[in-house]
């Protein structure tokens, strides 16, 4: 497993692991099995969110939950990042943007809570909102940090024209800025029409931030919900299609093709290379997998690289 520093003191394997269906969809059992096959392998980054799980009835903040309850049981809390995030809009009323003081302040103290850690390695505001002025969120959040209740701070979501702001803001003040950011990239392109509107999605301007700025990503959907592979086997379903059908990707699918025949590596091990792989940007995806052979294959290959002009022309 490759190791990358993204900041002073803080080291994370090429991979992370997404937490967001477990101890929901996805039982105690099965959860349990992917930490330990993934932390067995190398793994160091669990990465989970308040959020997640709420859609399912049932437990509150069932992800964190389970990550915590994982983390204790097994005894590594000192071998483990714990990367959550906060702040996002409540699930019936997505209009309300949740960047108070106040309810920064409480979501992370619910995480901490949830977790039952006393500090979380790294923290990532999940949403933005951009009518609120980025230095008064740095305010805040360098209050957790004061505070001990934080390490280092990530944006998930937030364009790369604000973090550039709240980032000039906090070098300004002597503060913490954010160090990482999450948004949707992957080598299947998907339809924008079809995902929530607030999820930032990688392209050519906010790519040219990330290789300016040296910014590490944190890409969610990586595998791209499985696109390529999925279509090599003939088992899409329309909601594959409606989300990842275009001309780009079946001109992406058919690279992909050719590069898998003259590598050897199999059409999900090459489409997480386009990432990690990137010349000017450094990649870290964000694995969710609900079974451990789709962990395995995704794991197989962490120094796999490609040559991404062959993808991008």
């Amino acid at each position: 497993m490759d190791y990358i520093s993204i900041a002073p003191g803080l080291t994370v394997s090429r991979f992370a692991l997404g937490t967001d269906v477990f101890g929901s969809s996805l039982d105690r059992s099965a959860s349990y099995a992917l930490m330990d096959y993934y932390i067995e392998h190398g793994g160091n980054v669990l990465d989970s969110a308040q959020i997640y799980g709420e859609w399912v009835d049932g437990e509150r903040h069932p992800s964190e939950k389970t990550v915590g309850r994982y983390i204790a049981e097994r005894g590594i809390r000192d071998k483990i990042v714990i990367s959550t995030k906060g702040g996002h809009p409540f699930l019936d009323n997505f209009s309300h943007k949740r960047l108070s003081r106040e309810e920064i302040i409480s979501d992370a103290d619910s995480s901490l809570l949830c977790l039952g850690v006393d500090d979380i390695d790294l923290y990532w505001l999940h949403r933005d909102d951009e009518e609120r002025d980025a230095g008064e969120i740095i305010e805040t959040l360098n209050e957790l940090y004061r505070a001990g209740k934080v390490k280092y701070l990530g944006a998930s979501n937030w364009r790369a024209e604000r973090i550039a702001l709240a980032n000039e803001y906090a070098a300004a003040h002597g503060l913490r800025g954010f160090c990482a950011s999450q948004i949707q990239y992957a080598c299947a392109e998907v339809n924008r029409d079809t995902i929530d509107s607030t999820l930032v999605v990688m392209d050519s301007s906010e790519k040219a931030y990330y290789e300016k700025s040296g910014m590490p990503v944190f890409a969610f959907s990586s595998q791209g919900k499985g696109y390529f592979t999925k279509r090599f086997e003939k088992k899409l379903t329309d909601g594959y299609h409606h989300m990842y059908d275009s001309a780009e990707n079946d001109r992406r699918y058919e690279l992909l093709c050719e590069i898998s025949k003259e590598n050897g590596a199999n059409l999900t091990q090459n489409a997480l290379a386009y990432l990690t792989s990137q010349p000017r940007v450094t990649v870290i995806p964000i694995l969710g997998c609900k079974r451990i052979e789709q962990l395995a294959d995704s794991m197989a290959a962490p120094e796999l690289r490609i040559d991404t002009k062959i993808i991008d022309g």
